[in-house]
Parts: structure tokens; C-alpha cells; sequence
């Protein structure tokens, strides 16, 4: 079952791949215009150049992290030259069946230039990975702090979409002191992710310390946190088997488990959180709505 799950995390990115490809006649510049990232008075030659530009990198980065989690998944089961050269199979494989998807998308085609793009991506991944995996004593320790940062990312900015989109949320974080910051981390020296309240707004801080923090959440260890970033172990029950400790206001930090809670709604599936979570809180919006702003959104400004 463990090693099932360590699939999930490639699977969950091939289904935003699937899902983007499947959106009809998909713009990426209006995308980032909307979100404040770019100007919104572009001319069109510079439009065009920028909408080559973002979205020849979305495929290259996409099928990086693709090709980089399908190795971390394999390398349970194989060994790390026959992992690689699997890895690289399959994402070729994906990227040639999303081109395909595509030519029956209306505004959209397949185009082989795209599959090379991608396993160039997927080159550009798994030789990432070789390279600092180079080390058999520090790669067990280099991919699940890797997996870990990148977890931390997500759930910083999807508890920030959350505050934005989310009523419930709202209410929690209104009544948080203006200038509050939270950090999560894991000891000893791993990754963290920060958030600061400030203008009456939750903003991510990004992958990393900051001092002081009004309240610390700390993992004991990233074998104990891996379990909860993933989803197999919810919030609550991290908690209750010690995986993590919690340094401050104790109102204040229970207040910050009751938006993880509704957060962790929205960024697992239903199967995942009827097996961990008691009482699943229904949504108000759709998780494709949280994931997007999770994204894209300019949740640090």
C-alpha cells in the first residue's frame, strides 16, 4: 500500500497536465494578466512571443516534474538505472497521449515538436535528480526533503487561495492579529514555508524560515511529515500521534488546524479524505477554482 501511494503524487500532477490540455482553445498570457503578473496594454507581437514563451516552458517544467516524480515513485521498486530509463519511457509516453488528446480538443492540436519539448523536459528532470542522487548515502534523505519543499509550497499557497475563496477560512483569519506570521517546519534543519497576515490579507512568505514566527509548527522529522503532506495521515490525527508539536498561543494555533482542516478539503480528493478525516466539510468552491489560484495567483504580494 506504501508503495501504491508513493504514485500518487505523479498521478495528481497528470491530472492537472490532463486537465489544462483539456480546456478549449487554453491562453496562458490572459491567464497571468489576470492574476497581475503581466500588463494588461501588451501589443500583439509581444503577446504572441510571451504566450510562446510560457507555454514552451509550462511543457518543459511540467514534464521535469513529472519525469522527477515517476522516478521517486519507481526507485521503490527498481533499481536506480532501471527507474531512470522507466521513468523517462512512461513520461514520453504520457506526453505523446496528451498530444494526442489534444488534436480532439476543440482549439487546440497535438503537435510533435511539443513531444520533444516535453522529453527534453523529462531529460532535463530525471538528470536533476541523477545528479543529486549521486550520493546513494544522501539521496533517501535529498528526495524526501525534495517531495517535502515542494509539498510545503502547495499547502502554503493553497491555504492562501483557501483565505481568499473560502468563507470559512475568511472568518478564521479575520480574526488573526494583523502582522501575524506562521511558519511550518521540519526539524532537524529541514524545509519550511511561512505566512504572514498583513493588510487585512493572507500572504505566503515562501519555502523558508523567518524570525521571529508567532507560531511554529514543527514536524519532528520529514519521515513524520511526509505522511501528513501527502494526505495518508490527516492534520488531526498528525497531532495525536506526535508527529508534530506547536510553539505559541494555543488559540491561536487551534485556529490555524481548523483552516488546515477545511484546506485539506480542498487539496485532496474525496477518496483521500473520507479515509482520514472523520467529517469531510463540504466545499464552497471547486477544487479546480483552489488549485488554479494555488498556481497562478500572486498569493506572496
Amino acid at each position: 500500500m506504501r508503495i501504491a501511494l508513493r504514485f500518487l503524487p505523479a498521478l495528481l500532477w497528470m491530472g492537472v497536465i490532463y486537465r489544462t490540455s483539456a480546456t478549449p482553445g487554453l491562453k496562458s498570457v490572459p491567464l497571468v494578466q489576470r492574476v497581475g503578473l503581466l500588463p494588461s496594454d501588451l501589443d500583439p507581437a509581444t503577446l504572441n512571443l510571451l504566450e510562446l514563451l510560457i507555454r514552451k516552458s509550462a511543457h518543459l517544467l511540467s514534464y521535469a516534474l513529472l519525469a522527477w516524480l515517476l522516478l521517486w515513485a519507481l526507485s521503490a521498486v527498481l533499481g536506480r538505472r532501471q527507474a531512470l530509463w522507466t521513468a523517462f519511457g512512461l513520461t514520453l509516453l504520457y506526453a505523446a497521449s496528451d498530444e494526442l488528446h489534444q488534436a480532439f480538443v476543440p482549439m487546440r492540436e497535438g503537435r510533435l515538436t511539443d513531444v520533444l519539448i516535453d522529453a527534453a523536459g523529462a531529460a532535463l528532470g530525471l538528470g536533476a535528480a541523477f545528479w543529486r542522487a549521486a550520493s546513494p548515502l544522501r539521496s533517501s534523505i535529498w528526495w524526501k526533503a525534495m517531495l517535502t519543499r515542494i509539498l510545503l509550497w502547495f499547502l502554503g499557497r493553497g491555504i492562501c487561495a483557501c483565505a481568499a475563496l473560502d468563507s470559512r477560512v475568511q472568518a478564521e483569519v479575520h480574526g488573526w492579529a494583523d502582522g501575524v506570521r506562521i511558519m511550518m517546519e521540519v526539524d532537524p534543519s529541514g524545509p519550511a514555508m511561512a505566512l504572514e497576515k498583513r493588510g487585512g490579507r493572507l500572504r505566503f512568505l515562501g519555502v523558508r524560515e523567518v524570525v521571529p514566527a508567532d507560531l511554529v509548527i514543527a514536524f519532528k522529522h520529514l519521515d513524520g511529515a511526509l505522511p501528513v503532506l501527502l494526505g495518508l495521515v490527516s492534520v488531526a490525527r498528525g497531532y495525536a500521534e506526535r508527529r508534530m508539536t506547536m510553539r505559541g498561543d494555543i488559540a491561536f494555533g487551534m485556529s490555524v488546524v481548523r483552516v488546515m482542516l477545511l484546506v485539506e478539503a480542498y487539496l485532496f480528493p474525496g477518496l483521500i479524505t473520507r479515509r482520514i478525516m472523520q467529517r469531510v466539510p463540504a466545499r464552497e468552491v471547486s477544487m479546480a477554482r483552489i488549485y488554479l489560484s494555488t498556481l497562478l495567483a500572486p498569493h506572496g504580494r
